[in-house]
């Protein structure tokens, strides 16, 4: 008797550190029935190891091109019947991961957007303002790969057959509380140097938003309860900051 295929995939790329990499694992894995990890090979060996008890699938990859280049690869990887990919400065909300029953329970969409929320300052705000306030990202998709496609060009999320499901689910984005100004302007010019006709044609290009200037951006709080499962997961999200710094 064959066994049942896995209902949700989690995957995710990452170059570590291994402990935080580890963190964001133990946080999705009692949602999820499969984990996909895949460490870069100049030095993913040890985030491998440490989340070999939490991983069902462990690979390695060699980064020639943006990171974007992945995407397709890694869902490629999975063999859930849904697929949740998240990029390693990203963290799924606890009301995310407690939706994911219903939401794949739906036979109708193809991909269902989650809402990336930039938090900024500290880990219990995001910024509400443009163009932070509405990113839609297509992170939640069924896994028939004749349904979807990805080009490998910076910042495009891919194409889609089927209905596209937009949610208010959040997937809160760490990089301006992780990285320093410098590391994020070296990388918004890298992607401006990759994509220049993408970045001339957009009403913002989507790289500067890695780079806000000022803290005086309206911000709204991130969910978070003491005596709740949803607080006890927003403080293990906090956990991935940590143990990046």
């Amino acid at each position: 008797m064959s066994m049942a295929r896995p209902a949700v995939s989690f995957c995710i790329t990452t170059d570590g550190p291994a402990d935080r990499v580890r963190v964001l694992l133990e946080l999705v894995r009692p949602h999820v029935d499969e984990i996909v990890l895949a460490a870069d090979r100049d030095g993913g060996q040890e985030t491998l190891e440490v989340c070999a008890d939490l991983a069902d699938r462990r690979l390695t990859f060699e980064l020639e091109r943006s990171p974007v280049w992945l995407a397709g690869w890694i869902l490629h990887q999975c063999s859930g019947e849904w697929i949740l990919r998240l990029d390693d400065d990203e963290v799924p909300s606890a009301a995310l991961l407690e939706a994911l029953p219903e939401i794949v329970s739906d036979r109708f969409p193809t991909v269902v957007t989650l809402d990336r929320r930039w938090l900024h300052r500290s880990a219990d705000g995001y910024i509400t303002s443009f163009p932070w306030s509405h990113e839609p990202q297509p992170r939640l998709v069924r896994n028939v790969p004749s349904l979807w496609r990805f080009s490998g060009n910076v910042h495009e999320s891919g194409e889609w057959l089927g209905e596209v499901r937009m949610s208010e689910l959040a997937i809160y984005h760490l990089v301006l509380l992780l990285r320093t100004r410098e590391e994020r302007e070296a990388k918004r010019d890298d992607y401006e140097r990759r994509a220049p006709l993408q970045s001339r044609m957009r009403r913002w290009p989507t790289s500067r938003t890695s780079t806000p200037r000022g803290r005086s951006h309206p911000r709204a709080m991130a969910p978070a309860s003491s005596s709740s499962r949803r607080g006890r997961s927003s403080r293990r999200a906090s956990c991935v900051i940590c143990a990046w710094r």
